[in-house]
């Protein structure tokens, strides 16, 4: 299997160095951003093969950081982790789409799944 360079963007501390965690723990990079606008720079500047988007984050949210990079032509694959329900179902739906879901509280064996559905494809 390929190493990544995986973006990790969640404004909480705990839960992104906790992502971060299990994601090395399978043997990809990972670069961390505290918000929206902070992971798209991040994107810009390491070109990362994927990014994971949380939800609802300062400066810009995961929607919108998830339209500015495809905007921008971001070609690499997007994961959405979100602890909201079926709320933000319109929302995905009308913009650009994910490549994935993570919910929250997630498990490790959660990341594992996620990460060989976006390393398959």
């Amino acid at each position: 299997m390929a190493v990544w360079k995986i973006v990790i963007a969640d404004d909480d501390d705990d839960v992104r160095r906790l992502l971060a965690l299990a994601v090395r723990s399978f043997g990809h990079q990972t670069i961390e951003a505290s918000d929206g606008q902070n992971a798209v720079d991040m994107v810009l500047r390491h070109e990362p093969d994927a990014v994971f988007l949380d939800v609802l984050m300062p400066r810009m949210n995961g929607f919108d950081a998830l339209a500015r990079l495809k905007g921008l032509g971001y070609a690499g694959k997007v994961v959405v982790v979100t602890a909201l329900s079926s709320a933000n179902q319109s929302e995905l739906q009308s913009g650009a789409p994910p490549d994935a879901l993570l919910s929250k509280p997630f498990r490790r064996r959660d990341v594992e799944l996620c990460l060989e559905r976006l390393t398959a494809g």
